[in-house]
């Protein structure tokens, strides 16, 4: 692999990452705040419960990181093809829970 390549794979990562970042940041963030109050007297959770749902979206932004690593190493459309499965499975998931564990 030549010097050019490697170069611009970390400037790819790195942009993917930072939309990543900010999708999750403002998009998710905002549809999830307009949630909270539903979520929480639904499920009857604590504020403490309610606070690492509302946060868990921006730990999803780090894991593009390695998502790019993984997209290197065995193919883009793989690893998208998995990561789209895991987001679809685990919304349909989050469609049926009634306590804080199967939500989160």
């Amino acid at each position: 692999m030549s010097e050019t390549v490697s170069k611009y794979r970390w400037v790819i990562v790195a942009m993917t990452s930072l939309t990543n970042l900010l999708d999750i940041s403002f998009v998710g963030a905002s549809v999830t705040s307009l949630l909270l109050y539903t979520i929480k007297t639904d499920l009857n959770l604590t504020g403490i419960q309610i606070s690492l749902l509302a946060s868990a979206g921006s730990f999803t932004a780090w894991l593009a990181l390695f998502a790019g690593i993984l997209a290197d190493r065995y193919g883009v459309r793989r690893i998208c093809g998995i990561g789209i499965m895991i987001t679809s499975i685990s919304a349909l998931c989050r469609g049926f829970s009634t306590d804080f564990w199967t939500f989160f």
